[in-house]
């Protein structure tokens, strides 16, 4: 028995389905239910009632609810413990968002770290949702990230900076000819958003995208999806779509012939700062979170 397989039941029970759990842990609906299946071969019995199709647990299931949840909590004050005492070997583990939080990286490796020369840097790359959801978690303490619509109860957001979503388009597209781009010329065309391949959620950058078409009182394109940034690049160059990013990572645009980065005729804003969850944190994040405050640029 695996605790990922208590994890993953866990969800299932939390939002009463297994697609919807495979949505909060960002794996494929396939993944939860095999999980599943291997724990109930292991335990002998069914965990869940098959013939409903919401998640009803069966008695066994109940027994097993409860007990996994009592584990678990045991094993994340155990881990919260040890990292407390080991002071995380004077580490400091900061998820980002790769593209859209790119502008984050000096502020740690040449800023924080001028102060801090002897504390260890450690950057996770992750999409601005789930860098909510690990927070949250308690998977990681500190994360940067699009702010959402609505934070996690008990959780904490410092702004760094706000920005807005460009629309990356090739030279020679016809849109190039505005000096903003309406919502609605973009009916027909093939946008492109970064996500990963696993992850079956928007992204934020996508769910502003898609507020501002139905804001509209338009229907957004079905777009299309690569993990990759050079490919989204090379797509645009190409004519093949139009790319929608955040201007915060404007460096890896800028300076291209082959590409223009344009405006929404009503600018799609955002926001990005640092999440973190009130309560016990290690010696490196609460040294983290005051230096991070004090900045002239920073707010609550």
């Amino acid at each position: 028995m695996e605790l990922r397989q208590m994890e993953y039941f866990l969800a299932a029970c939390r939002n009463m389905s297994i697609s919807r759990a495979a949505q909060e842990l960002f794996v494929t609906q396939p993944a939860v239910s095999m999980s599943i299946k291997r724990l109930e071969n292991e335990l002998g019995v069914e965990l869940y009632d098959r013939r409903y199709r919401e998640f009803f647990l069966t008695d066994a299931g109940e027994i097993f609810r409860q007990s996994a949840e009592h584990i678990l909590a045991e094993i994340e004050n155990l881990e919260k413990s040890i990292r407390h005492l080991t002071l995380y070997q004077n580490m400091l583990e900061v998820a980002v968002p790769s593209i859209s939080c790119c502008c984050i990286y000096p502020l740690l490796y040449d800023d924080f770290h001028t102060a801090y020369p002897e504390v260890k840097i450690r950057i996770r790359d992750m999409v601005s949702p789930a860098v909510i959801a690990a927070v949250d978690r308690g998977d990681i303490e500190l994360g940067f990230c699009i702010r959402p619509t609505r934070l996690p109860e008990g959780m904490e957001f410092l702004s760094f900076t706000t920005g807005t979503i460009k629309v990356l388009v090739s030279s020679g597209n016809p849109l190039a000819k505005y000096d903003k781009l309406p919502v609605d010329k973009l009916l027909n065309e093939q946008l492109l958003f970064c996500r990963p391949n696993d992850m079956h959620v928007e992204t934020f950058t996508e769910s502003l995208v898609r507020a501002a078409f139905e804001h509209e009182g338009l229907k957004m394109p079905q777009p299309l999806y690569f993990d990759d940034n050079h490919t989204l690049l090379y797509m645009v160059s190409a004519g093949y779509g139009l790319y929608c990013v955040g201007d915060t990572a404007s460096n890896i645009f800028q300076g291209r012939s082959d590409l223009i980065a344009m405006d929404f005729e009503k600018p799609v804003e955002f926001e990005i700062g640092l999440v973190h969850k009130d309560g016990l944190l290690s010696p490196t994040a609460q040294l983290f979170i005051p230096w991070f405050s004090d900045l002239p640029y920073c707010s609550r």
